[in-house]
């Protein structure tokens, strides 16, 4: 729930939120613009009309230049745009037409970021001086409230929460109670996503004493749905239900029917995951009842519809999947009778929970129907919202990702039918065309050849996918990830998550020739329940393999007061678990393909995962003879098929790469909180990559940066120049979001040192290889479109080739696998074969896997 909050906050609070022309979301393109076209050829006709008299009109002159300066900014004319708009911001300031401020000073943050800034915020930051220097506190206010929204939509909730507690003091000066509710509860969000436990509750608490004081029972019901919200949250089912129940009395006892409506939903949604059956039933039958007996026909639709579909949802939990089936039909009847543009989200939620009830009641030929309505409804609904990207402050990527990653589900739910109609080959295009398809869209922009023309890439073909495999000289090897029971939208039922079930792995030859095997993986997890091992699906097993060799975070450590006896036991007992594990891995992965993959150890391997698989140490994992795969075969991996084709097409339009090389060791470390309150903590020394970077730089003929050099400015004005980037310094990890993945740089200036996943994908650089010498650079958030985090956007700003680790990588076994990898490198230029040369070099100076299997090479070989 936190993560899907995170997903729409943004994207909700755009579309509902600010003076946007209607007409966007009821026109298709072509009519969209003519009217800003004629926005804009009218604008001293119009501007002209508003001026008439002696004194004018200033409203209309404002709605003049904020309606040119929209349509400006849709063609893409960003400066005019901001012209416009800035014309417009300054006479709402001089007549103090505070709400028009708001909503132009939005706009214009879109604008800026459109322009690099993202969400505009070093725009609202100098507005902030601005207002302050002028002493408009309304002027304030105003910046306060988007600048806040900026930093939570992009997740830097740390700076969000000075920001609104600022702004919450302006708010209170006003005396606006309802702002102020509205407020604690952004404030009690950042404090629960950031996991602070205890101010969430406090201000949670805060929200609804002010709130109930204020006698508007409007406010305490919103109070009271931030308390259940987080409730659900914190994994509370009842203390959920029970801030619920006081809403819906609250709402019976104001007689607002539409929030009882949504009260009774809420509670059947809690009671899913409470596992209450009964209760989740009679809710939404008692919705039903309400709904129908006092809503007029003209607003019963949408509300009838969703208890349908919900209740479908439930049965189809229960496995009553003809009453299900029953359910969702009528849902349908329901939303395909609306033209309102909202109902297509709940169309296509319908049509998705229809085709997995009937695929689970075996009706395989109705299902694949009705999926393939479910994806074109999706592509409709996508491409509708795809046409006004440029009118908001998110990225083009941004809503591509949200958008894309629905979609995963239905493609897994396309492969099983496939694969029971014995139809291995086109499961597969299934399978490519579900994963990384928002990445795939942001390169295939990249390198066209006017990146402001939106552009769909093309899905992929069978031909096509074969054709990549022969373009790479690689096996590649796809893994897709089949799960017990459908995951059904809205409704949540229980705490289990869906357990794997079935792994589907292609493995495409270097000649095209495509073989398929399936994996049953229910005999695997009885054998390790057996054995008493507390691990219960792919997932659980990924995370025991990476602790077992010390890279989860949760290593075995030693107590300095036990005995040397007692440490070497011990260190028996971690090296015999770390083995077991990487050997069941290898069983799960690898054995069932073995005879598939070269036995030439130096023909290239690449591996295309799926959600957890992305964690997976492949180079570490050990066959029932006790080898390691790196042994065996020289390995990279992709987030998709597609994906290699078009690294493949940056190596090609990069040519014969610039001889600058950047090499960056050590920096003089900047210092983050890892508290909203805590004290700042310089990141440590790393004396180890200074040495690596004074190695590394003298084997490519370049000065390195290092310590008060290595400033962020320095690197980011370097790294468009550079053929080789080397970059050896501390990694930070967002898991979360996957944009706020870092690296630490000398702060200077504004600057406060880190540069982000974010500020790289913004880049063009010219490498032909990025080395993010560094922990956790390889990974981020895992969704359906691979790893959002540096790797993602190193590639996406244009670089075919980069190195990334998988986890805290220690400083000394790293800088003497580097300097080997850029020896093997001079040797010869594949660098997936330099990199596995570097690694057995390595291992034999430092045996444990923790110390050399971390890194991976995305991407290109050559």
């Amino acid at each position: 729930m936190r993560q899907k909050f995170l997903q729409v906050l943004w994207i909700v609070l755009s579309l509902v939120s600010f003076n946007i022309p209607q007409v966007a979301w009821s026109q298709d393109d072509s009519q969209l613009r003519q009217v800003y076209q004629r926005l804009i050829d009218s604008f001293d006709a119009d501007l002209a009309e508003a001026r008439r008299g002696d004194l004018g009109d200033s409203a209309r002159e404002i709605q003049v230049f904020q309606g040119a300066g929209i349509a400006h900014q849709y063609f893409g004319n960003y400066s005019k745009a901001l012209e416009l708009l800035e014309e417009a911001l300054e006479r709402s300031l001089q007549t103090q037409a505070y709400p028009m401020v708001g909503s132009l000073l939005y706009q214009m943050s879109s604008v800026h970021s459109k322009l690099g800034d993202y969400l505009g915020i070093q725009f609202l930051e100098s507005h902030l001086e601005i207002a302050k220097a002028r002493g408009d506190r309304q002027y304030q206010r105003e910046v306060l409230k988007y600048l806040a929204l900026a930093h939570m939509s992009s997740v830097q909730y740390q700076k969000a929460i000075p920001i609104y507690e600022e702004y919450l003091a302006l708010v209170r000066s006003f005396n606006d109670v309802a702002e102020e509710v509205a407020t604690l509860g952004y404030l009690a969000s950042a404090y629960g996503t950031l996991g602070e436990r205890e101010k969430l509750q406090a201000t949670l608490n805060q929200q609804l004493a002010v709130a109930r004081a204020s006698g508007n029972p409007e406010l305490e019901k919103m109070a009271l749905s931030y308390q259940s919200s987080w409730a659900v949250v914190g994994q509370d089912s009842q203390a959920a239900i029970q801030a619920q129940e006081q809403a819906l009395q609250l709402a019976r006892t104001s007689g607002d029917i539409y929030q009882e409506l949504s009260s009774l939903q809420q509670l059947a949604q809690y009671q899913a995951t409470a596992e209450n059956i009964p209760n989740v039933i009679s809710r939404l039958e008692e919705l039903l009842s309400v709904a129908r007996q006092r809503l007029n026909p003209e607003t019963i639709g949408l509300w009838e519809a969703q208890a349908l579909e919900y209740l479908g949802q439930t049965y189809a939990h229960i496995r009553d999947y003809n009453r299900a089936i029953e359910l969702f039909q009528q849902s349908l009847a329901i939303y395909t009778e609306s033209d309102r543009q909202a109902t297509q989200t709940n169309r296509l939620s319908a049509l998705e929970s229809l085709a997995k009830a009937q695929f689970q009641a075996g009706q395989l030929a109705q299902a694949a129907v009705t999926l393939q309505k479910a994806i074109e409804v999706h592509e409709i609904r996508r491409q509708n919202l795809d046409r006004f990207i440029n009118l908001f402050a998110l990225s083009r990527d941004d809503l591509q990702l949200s958008l894309r990653e629905t979609l995963s589900d239905l493609y897994r739910l396309q492969q099983q039918i496939f694969i029971r109609e014995n139809r291995p080959q086109d499961a597969l295009v299934s399978s490519e065309t579900g994963r990384a398809r928002a990445f795939v869209d942001l390169l295939t922009m990249n390198l066209a050849v006017d990146p402001q023309t939106p552009i769909n890439a093309p899905e992929p073909t069978l031909a096509e996918l074969s054709a990549i495999a022969r373009g790479q000289n690689s096996t590649l090897v796809q893994y897709s990830v089949i799960l017990d029971r459908p995951r059904f939208p809205v409704m949540r039922f229980g705490k289990q998550s869906p357990r794997e079930i079935l792994l589907y792995i292609w493995v495409i030859q270097p000649n095209g020739e495509i073989a398929f095997r399936s994996v049953d993986l229910q005999p695997f997890w009885q054998k390790i329940d057996a054995q008493g091992d507390e691990v219960s699906n792919l997932g659980d097993l990924v995370i025991a393999a990476r602790e077992s060799i010390g890279a989860g975070g949760r290593g075995i450590t030693f107590n300095e007061d036990t005995t040397a006896v007692a440490r070497a036991l011990a260190q028996i007992q971690r090296n015999d678990q770390k083995n077991q594990q990487l050997q069941q891995l290898h069983e799960v992965l690898i054995q069932p393909i073995a005879d598939l993959l070269p036995q030439n150890p130096e023909a290239r391997v690449t591996f295309i995962p799926q959600d957890s698989l992305f964690l997976v140490p492949f180079p570490a994992l050990l066959d029932a003879e006790g080898k390691h795969l790196i042994e065996k075969h020289t390995l990279l991996t992709s987030p998709s098929i597609q994906v290699l084709e078009l690294t493949q097409r940056q190596r090609q339009r990069i040519g014969t790469p610039s001889k600058q090389a950047l090499v960056v060791g050590n920096p003089t470390m900047p210092s983050l909180r890892f508290k909203v309150d805590g004290p700042l903590v310089q990141l440590s020394s790393l004396p180890g990559a200074e040495r690596e970077a004074r190695a590394i730089a003298q084997m490519l003929n370049t000065q390195p940066l290092m310590g008060a050099a290595a400033t962020e400015a320095a690197v980011v004005e370097r790294l468009p120049q550079a053929g080789i980037i080397h970059l050896a310094t501390h990694g930070l990890l967002d898991n979360l979001m996957g944009f706020q993945s870092s690296l630490a740089f000398t702060p200077a200036g504004k600057s406060d040192g880190f540069l982000t996943a974010r500020e790289i994908i913004q880049l063009r650089l010219n490498a032909n290889l990025v080395v993010l010498s560094a922990c956790d650079t390889g990974r981020g958030r895992i969704s359906g479109d691979g790893v959002i985090g540096l790797s993602r956007s190193f590639i996406a700003a244009g670089v075919p080739s980069v190195i990334v680790s998988l986890w805290k990588v220690p400083d000394e076994p790293t800088s003497a696998l580097m300097q080997a990898f850029y020896q093997n490198l001079q040797q010869d230029s594949d660098k997936a074969k330099a990199l596995r040369n570097a690694m057995l070099s390595t291992m034999k100076q430092y045996p444990d896997p923790k110390d050399w299997a971390a890194f991976t090479l995305i991407g290109e070989a050559d």
